[in-house]
């Protein structure tokens, strides 16, 4: 192709792409006009310029003629489909008239609305016949182990509070346990998830919907529509048993201190008849010469005073409650690694 043809379809598919966010079948007539070539012949050159100069690969087909969309709509609608592809197309159309409406300007017609949504599909590269789609604008993938049967298996079983046993009175390690699985079959059946949390913000005001969304569509019927909302379902699991299993570990040590707390005095009075047993004892040695009157003084000015004793060996009493809070916290935060760790306060910074 001669530098100066290429230099005109530049000029023009640039101009197009930055006043109506990309080219149509008019652009591809004004070009053909200026350098003399048919219409299917500039289409097959910009194609190929497409695919082999980076400077083109960003021009857009648009269709075959212009629809009266600013880019500030087309930025709106883009919007709309990275949120939800899944989107009706209709309610998409009524959303985008109303702004329209509402700035004077005249109604799109749903023919030509269709079309143009459709090639901005292409150009986004979302295809509306995989079932995936709508994980794919999140930038997430299912492995080959994933299914839609397994899947929606697993909302009845593994990602639900079914089967956990003894729910008031929780057994952490076991939470801990069923947190981990959750995880597991997460990583196993998606890639570029990430961390589950990072995703419930944009569903948490959905989420008690969720359930009686995907009972009401049959195992067969909108594919793509169930694996949103089996997604979805499984992420509110994740972050409702990591928060619960995260409310019993300070319920935990509460019980534990109103524990020590209650023994505390009873603790404490014990260790002072010990010791004043202890000084009788001494007082006695010093009467009978077995102990001089500064060792003797030593001995009890500078012993640990009653109250930290009290404590160390209430604490321990708990050793095996607060391992097991603390081995679970380390599970929580992959060691108390500062990637998993966020700060909220300088106290907390240590």
């Amino acid at each position: 192709m001669k530098p100066k043809f290429k230099e005109i379809i530049y000029s023009q598919l640039k101009e197009a792409q930055e006043k109506y966010g990309g080219y149509t079948g008019n652009d591809i007539a004004v070009i053909s006009r200026k350098i003399n070539r048919r219409p299917g012949t500039v289409r097959r050159q910009i194609e190929k310029l497409r695919e082999e100069d980076v400077s083109f690969s960003n021009f857009t087909y648009s269709g075959k003629r212009y629809i009266d969309l600013t880019l500030d709509e087309i930025s709106f609608l883009q919007y709309k489909l990275q949120d939800n592809c899944l989107m009706l197309k209709s309610l998409l159309l009524e959303e985008l008239n109303k702004r329209r409406q509402e700035k004077g300007k005249s109604m799109i017609h749903l023919s030509t609305f269709y079309k143009f949504l459709g090639n901005l599909m292409n150009n986004m590269e979302i295809d509306e016949n995989d079932p995936y789609r709508w994980l794919k604008t999140k930038g997430i993938n299912v492995t080959g182990k994933y299914s839609i049967d397994n899947a929606r298996t697993s909302i009845q079983t593994l990602f639900s509070f079914r089967d956990l046993r003894n729910i008031s009175v929780a057994d952490l390690e076991g939470l801990n346990e069923r947190l981990k699985e959750c995880k597991r079959w997460l990583e196993e059946n998606y890639t570029g998830i990430g961390n589950p949390i990072s995703h419930y913000d944009r569903i948490r005001k959905r989420k008690y919907k969720l359930k009686s969304l995907l009972a009401s569509i049959k195992s067969d019927e909108s594919i793509a529509i169930q694996v949103r909302l089996i997604f979805e379902i499984q992420v509110c699991f994740f972050v409702d048993l990591l928060d619960f299993l995260i409310e019993e570990l300070i319920l935990n040590n509460r019980r534990i201190y109103r524990l020590m707390s209650d023994k505390r005095a009873k603790v404490e009075n014990r260790l002072r008849k010990e010791r004043l047993s202890k000084v009788g004892v001494g007082i006695s040695d010093l009467f009978h010469g077995h102990i001089g009157k500064e060792k003797l003084f030593n001995r009890f000015t500078t012993q640990i005073p009653i109250e930290t004793l009290a404590r160390v060996e209430l604490l321990k009493s708990h050793k095996s409650a607060y391992s097991k809070h603390l081995n679970i916290l380390r599970s929580l935060t992959a060691n108390f690694s500062e990637d998993v760790i966020e700060i909220h306060h300088d106290k907390s910074n240590f």
